[in-house]
């Protein structure tokens, strides 16, 4: 009889201790059919999941694993810069500014927290609010490209045109041989109708990146703003010839056409657009400005009908369906 008890006392120590055991650890589904094993109590092992998760692009499940890590280690630098970033990613862009700011903190040091901070508070919508930490993170690397397209970009959102040259400007010379800080350069001269100059730092953009497509679109708007209409059509049929499939420079290079003059080769244009994409208010759009810029104003008429249905809060539209 003892020997039962003592058998059943054995029993129930192992049930306990697999019990304990089992209690320490958290189970997670990586999608791919296994599951994670991560000690309880172990930090550094939900952070190491998490980057892995990283590398994966597998945001949600990343945010879920350092969440949980940052419960047993509160203030982990990297941890807390990583989570911000996360939620960047998913759209959650309130708790990213949340995080961004215990981020900062606990390292006050860290150029990316800050900057995750100050891009968090321009997908809310409060831009000037956002300049103060994005120019921290510049105070602090200089070099810091994120920082400075998102400085560029708060100024710009809030109108703030001149500041946004200044930003992409001191962009170009961080980082002078990189063609992202010439397109927002570009962009930032456009808005404030500095035609001449936006179609220079487009210039250097499509320099850098030459078989680019949509470097050679923007470079071609910077043309046609400028009613440079030959040199625009020329740069559009290259970003065509490049990619022929691409349906914005296809268009491009229509409209381009159809105001130099060219409204056969601009019509064929239109008239292959509307084949791919017959269902799109742009595409009836362009073909009934390019059928009026013709004088062909029966076709024009059709084309505009077809625009206004398929957009009929449309002004522009309206109007030139009845002038038409």
């Amino acid at each position: 009889m003892k020997s039962i008890k003592s058998f059943q006392i054995i029993i129930l120590l192992l049930v306990l201790t697999a019990f304990v055991n089992n209690a320490s650890t958290f189970a997670f589904n990586n999608n791919l059919g296994n599951s994670v094993i991560i000690k309880r109590d172990d930090a550094d092992e939900y952070f190491t999941k998490g980057w892995q998760f990283i590398q994966e692009r597998k945001y949600k499940e990343a945010a879920e694993v350092y969440e949980k890590g940052l419960k047993l280690e509160p203030n982990n630098r990297s941890a807390l810069v990583n989570l911000s970033w996360m939620y960047l990613e998913l759209g959650r862009y309130q708790d990213a500014v949340n995080t961004a700011k215990h981020a900062i903190e606990v390292a006050p040091d860290s150029a990316m927290a800050h900057n995750n901070l100050g891009y968090g508070l321009t997908q809310l919508g409060r831009y000037d609010e956002a300049v103060i930490p994005l120019k921290k993170a510049l105070e602090l690397d200089p070099k810091l490209k994120k920082a400075h397209q998102n400085l560029g970009f708060a100024y710009r959102s809030a109108s703030r045109y001149a500041d946004a040259v200044l930003a992409y400007k001191a962009m170009t010379e961080a980082l002078p041989v990189d063609p992202d800080g010439y397109s927002g350069l570009g962009g930032a001269y456009a808005a404030s109708g500095q035609n001449e100059k936006a179609l220079e730092a487009y210039k250097t953009h499509a320099e850098l990146k030459p078989n680019d497509v949509v470097a050679l679109n923007m470079l071609g708007g910077a043309y046609l703003r400028l009613s440079r209409f030959t040199e625009a059509a020329a740069t559009f049929e290259k970003a065509s010839n490049l990619n022929p499939e691409d349906i914005s420079s296809m268009r491009n290079l229509g409209r381009s056409l159809a105001v130099s003059g060219q409204h056969q080769r601009a019509l064929e244009i239109f008239q292959k657009v509307e084949k791919l994409k017959p269902n799109e208010f742009e595409t009836h759009y362009d073909l009934g400005m390019a059928f009026s810029i013709a004088k062909r104003f029966t076709e024009s008429v059709e084309a505009f009908k077809k625009a206004v249905k398929l957009r009929k809060s449309d002004v522009g539209a309206h109007y030139n369906l009845a002038v038409s």
